[in-house]
């Protein structure tokens, strides 16, 4: 079917010339599905070869094509398996920590509490002690600022994860850099470009420029042309 579709984009019906010489043979061998009301009449040998020259041409661009869309399709499973390993290893070592760090905290709180009561209440435990039981102060809190630090640790091994992800993340996008031009009347007002075009800033305050149909109003965009 492509063969004969390139056939006829090439070769619309009712094309005839002076000498009146048909081109059967290279119909039998390359399209053996055209009908015969599609045969065509040249002019010489030349220009048939010429134009079989033209449509193994195209039908060979098309298979390339096709093979480098599969080889694109090959390539996106195996990245996409490497990205779930990947994400199956941050989460795992996250959980990992999360339970490692509320073990932790667990204890520590206990730990906290135990000596609480063994430094503030030895009174009750000792009745010859000389001092009050109406002296001894009762704080109910003894493990203040214990979580909200035990939370600021996982906070931090978030953060560590990102920033490693986000590094690995730039090396993968570092195979699609190319060069481009920033197009400064596309640019958001709020956006600050070199006076060369090739980079950009997000800026403190919005820019006076001209509002013409081109220019990004809300998202802060810029279109690009590259080189």
């Amino acid at each position: 079917m492509v063969v004969e579709k390139l056939w006829r984009e090439s070769f619309p019906e009712g094309v005839v010339t002076e000498t009146g010489r048909t081109l059967a043979s290279l119909q039998c061998q390359c399209l053996p599905s055209l009908p015969q009301r599609s045969c065509f009449t040249f002019n010489n040998e030349a220009q048939m070869r010429s134009i079989e020259a033209d449509v193994q041409q195209k039908i060979q661009e098309r298979v390339q094509k096709v093979e480098e869309i599969k080889h694109s399709v090959e390539l996106s499973k195996e990245n996409l398996r490497r990205d779930i390993l990947l994400s199956m290893e941050v989460y795992s070592t996250l959980l990992r920590s999360l339970e490692r760090g509320q073990a932790e905290l667990l204890e520590a709180l206990q730990r906290k509490q135990a000596a609480a009561e063994q430094r503030r209440f030895p009174a009750l435990s000792s009745p010859a002690s000389s001092k009050a039981c109406s002296d001894i102060v009762v704080h109910s809190h003894t493990c203040l600022g214990t979580v909200r630090r035990a939370a600021a640790d996982i906070e931090l091994q978030l953060q560590s994860a990102l920033k490693k992800l986000s590094f690995q993340e730039h090396e993968k996008m570092q195979q699609y850099a190319v060069d481009v031009l920033l197009d400064p009347r596309t640019a958001n007002p709020w956006l600050l470009l070199s006076e060369d075009g090739r980079q950009i800033w997000d800026g403190d305050v919005e820019q006076n420029l001209e509002d013409t149909p081109e220019r990004f109003d809300t998202a802060p965009c810029v279109l690009a042309t590259r080189i």
